[in-house]
């Protein structure tokens, strides 16, 4: 089996900027190859933030249309926004790169930005848009799962985008499971390769190079000869409540090993689970 093609948002975060850390570049060409790529094999759709917009290139790219969009908001360009119509405006040329003319999906960069004066006057926009169909969710990105609770009090949202890899299990092993399923809450996992430190380990920060949870996991690697692309795409397919994941990728032909890997075999990853925020989390990198 591999991975459904029509699960994957492509993450375009490295898209003409860097990204993360030890990020790779991609030049515009490279950007359009990779857009162009993902529409051929019927990737499900792209997620964008306000921080690195790719509008022109989008419109650059094959006739064909991207079945799913996913737009995060940036505190920087919340401040830019007053009203109904100056959002409209700004989401004129990406209603035009999806096939429904809406899109599918508008979140808030970070849990923070809804619990602000102007945050919960967008969020009231946001659900105005929605009840006349020009987006069809509304969601959050988080860092932390603590955030979770304080969102669902107050606020009625459709998609959660959390970081979940091999190394972070922390949404496993959390209460929300059952709450966000219960509230029919759709979940997106990005980072799933943790800014790729769980392909290479070469990556890892000089203060994450002695971490016994990273070394554990490359050894396992190492020991059974495993190759660290299928297991990594192992672990995330296996979890059936993921509906969407996000996957940064370095070239066309990244993309397409993604797409090819046989992800066949059931297996335990538990004891890979670290609850060290040093290493699962890079914004402490």
């Amino acid at each position: 089996m591999k991975i459904n093609p029509k699960k994957i948002l492509l993450g375009t975060a490295n898209f003409k900027t860097k990204y993360g850390f030890k990020s790779t570049f991609i030049n515009k060409k490279k950007s359009i190859e990779i857009l162009n790529y993902a529409l051929k094999k019927n990737i499900s759709g792209i997620d964008i933030s306000t921080n690195y917009m790719i509008t022109n290139d989008l419109k650059k790219i094959n006739q064909k249309k991207f079945p799913f969009i996913s737009l995060k908001f940036t505190e920087r360009k919340l401040k830019k926004i007053n009203s109904k119509n100056d959002l409209m405006l700004f989401l004129k040329p990406f209603l035009s790169l999806s096939k429904k003319q809406k899109i599918d999906c508008i979140l808030f960069h970070r849990a923070k930005d809804l619990f602000t004066k102007r945050g919960v006057t967008i969020y009231k926009i946001l659900r105005h848009l929605k009840k006349n169909k020009k987006i069809s969710k509304i969601g959050v990105s988080i860092y932390d799962l603590k955030e979770i609770k304080k969102i669902l009090k107050k606020y009625k949202i459709d998609v959660l985008q959390i970081p979940f890899n091999v190394l972070d299990q922390r949404l496993l092993n959390s209460n929300f499971l059952g709450l966000l399923k219960r509230r029919k809450i759709e979940i997106h996992a990005r980072s799933i390769f943790l800014q790729g430190l769980t392909l290479n380990e070469n990556l890892a920060p000089t203060k994450l190079k002695k971490s016994k949870d990273l070394k554990k996991w490359f050894f396992y690697l190492k020991d059974n000869k495993f190759d660290p692309l299928s297991e990594n795409l192992n672990f995330i397919n296996r979890h059936k409540f993921i509906k969407k994941i996000i996957v940064g990728v370095r070239s066309k032909d990244h993309l397409n090993k993604i797409l090819k890997k046989n992800i066949i075999v059931k297996k335990n990853y538990d004891k890979f689970n670290s609850l060290n925020l040093k290493l699962i989390d890079p914004r402490k990198w």
